[in-house]
């Protein structure tokens, strides 16, 4: 009987892992990523000039990273609370740390129009290839620890990819640690009253990592941030124009400028 509670705890708690870490759009300081300092509860605010990001009916000229796990707009999130952030991107909304072992939470900014069209192409999502892309933001948590199991570590990336019109995230899982003492959500929340948008087809943890909206690789998810319609449901998937690999080429071509070309942004922290 013994036996038998030890394997269902270590599957409630010890996930599948999900996309390979090869198909993740490159990250890391070779992909020419910014790193974000090491800490625990804290957020930073990017702000800039150009090119708004529509999200469901508004344009944003800013947005706020929590290490924990969201990105919001109306404030800084630099805490896990059941009560939901809204309006919100939360890919893995839990309590998380780079504090303690080797993770690392990248991200970058493109915003020259070769980079962006290396972008949607390595994507490979044939939704993403009628549109000119203005500019997008890439983020990869990277085996970041939970801070209550700092052992277990957690990577996944989301994307964001926007013009003055419409805009997508793109959501990468490889692994997760599930934890049910904290708070956690993996939601898109519209609006202040929104009740949110799974960015799986469930509330079901597992099918982050297990199952797709897009191509049937299995940890991709794909939403369009446009407007309230639910693009989710498995019937309706996103489809790719090929299913050959993207080469390595391409996908290492997407790179980053200098950070100094970048100058119209501003970054601010909250602790």
């Amino acid at each position: 009987m013994n036996y038998v509670i030890l394997l269902f705890l270590v599957f409630i708690f010890v996930s599948a892992n999900g996309m390979e870490l090869k198909d993740f759009i490159p990250f890391g300081k070779d992909a020419g990523d910014q790193i974000i300092s090491k800490g625990d509860d804290y957020a930073i605010k990017f702000s800039f000039k150009e090119h708004h990001l529509p999200f469901y009916g508004h344009n944003f000229n800013h947005f706020y990273l929590s290490v924990d796990g969201i990105l919001t707009f109306h404030k800084a999130v630099t805490s896990v609370s059941s009560h939901p952030h809204r309006p919100s991107i939360a890919p893995y909304h839990t309590d998380l740390t780079t504090t303690f072992g080797d993770g690392n939470i990248f991200y970058r900014f493109l915003i020259d129009q070769q980079s962006l069209d290396q972008l949607s192409t390595a994507l490979n999502i044939e939704k993403l290839k009628r549109h000119t892309f203005q500019m997008a933001f890439i983020v990869t948590w990277h085996n970041v620890s939970s801070f209550s199991n700092i052992k277990r570590t957690n990577t996944f990336q989301t994307i964001l990819i926007w013009n003055n019109q419409t805009s997508f995230g793109i959501f990468n899982y490889h692994s997760l640690y599930f934890d049910n003492e904290n708070a956690f959500k993996f939601k898109i929340y519209p609006s202040k009253n929104s009740h949110g948008i799974s960015i799986c087809d469930s509330n079901d943890f597992n099918d982050l990592l297990l199952k797709s909206n897009v191509n049937n690789k299995k940890g991709q998810w794909l939403h369009e941030l446009r407007t309230f319609r639910e693009e989710v449901k498995m019937e309706n998937k996103y489809q790719t124009t090929t299913t050959s690999m993207v080469s390595n080429l391409i996908l290492n071509q997407i790179k980053k400028r200098n950070f100094s070309e970048f100058l119209h942004f501003s970054i601010e922290f909250f602790h």
